[in-house]
């Protein structure tokens, strides 16, 4: 593994008993705890006790949110040494979104020489999705069948590694600039990749191993077919397709990929 990618560049535990997320169904929309509850929208930077550490976030509720329709809910990790609200900043998936999720932009703590994650499944950092997860759930109206995870370069591996310990809950993820799962995953999560082809700081050969990894994981073996927009490809037509998009350029997010991976989200 590399140093994760993101030096410079982006500067651009399981769940305890009383505390496991509710995980999706097969319903056309579930309603979390929190539906019908005042709340206001706006940006907020917020803290929970995890494991005896305080963490942080950055939450993102739009306007014009009423408590009332359930919303997707999307989790978005920075690359090492940046923090939650860099990642808001460079990602700018809120107004490709339109005002449909919620989004949360967790803090890292301090690793590999940066700020960054712990990954697997009992790690600090999946313990942090699962409190942020039922703390929300209780407060706001979380459409708990759209929940969706999204990193960029060490964040990617975070994405993915979010996907594998907690399938079961996450919808689907968009891992850019990263690389593969660590272990064993829960079950098929639909994946959403980009990679640069000139990738300096996080090799393309990284992107394909994830690519290869969720192939595997997902059932999506078939050949590759072109999808939009170019140079994207889908491996898989089911309830588990994986697009990958190995594109001319280095380490960022695609100009196309805002967009592409907002109406990947949409269609689960």
């Amino acid at each position: 593994m590399t140093l994760r990618g993101a030096l410079g560049l982006l500067c651009l535990v399981a769940c305890t008993p009383d505390r496991v997320p509710q995980a999706r169904d097969a319903g056309p929309n579930l309603g979390s705890t929190g539906c019908g509850k005042v709340a206001p929208s706006g940006v907020t930077t917020r803290t929970l006790r995890v494991q005896a550490t305080d963490r942080t976030y950055v939450l993102s509720i739009p306007a014009g949110y009423d408590g009332k329709t359930p919303l997707a809910l999307v989790f978005a990790y920075h690359g090492l040494g940046a923090n939650g609200a860099d990642m808001r900043s460079y990602l700018d998936l809120e107004r490709v979104a339109g005002g449909k999720a919620l989004f949360v932009y967790p803090d890292g703590l301090p690793a590999e020489g940066g700020t960054g994650w712990e990954l697997g499944a009992t790690g600090r950092d999946v313990a942090m999705f699962d409190a942020v997860k039922v703390e929300l759930d209780a407060a706001y109206c979380v459409d708990d069948r759209r929940v969706f995870g999204v990193g960029f370069s060490y964040g990617a591996w975070m994405a993915s590694a979010l996907a594998c310990a907690r399938g079961d809950i996450v919808r689907a993820i968009g891992a850019m600039s990263g690389g593969p799962p660590e272990g064993r995953c829960r079950g098929p999560v639909p994946v959403w990749i980009s990679h640069g082809k000139q990738d300096p700081a996080e090799s393309i050969s990284e992107g394909q191993k994830s690519r290869d990894a969720w192939i595997a994981t997902n059932g999506a073996g078939a050949a590759p077919v072109p999808t939009a927009p170019a140079p994207c490809v889908v491996h898989g037509r089911g309830k588990a397709p994986v697009v990958w998009c190995a594109f001319d350029g280095g380490h960022a997010i695609p100009d196309f990929g805002r967009q592409a991976l907002w109406e990947f989200f949409a269609s689960r």
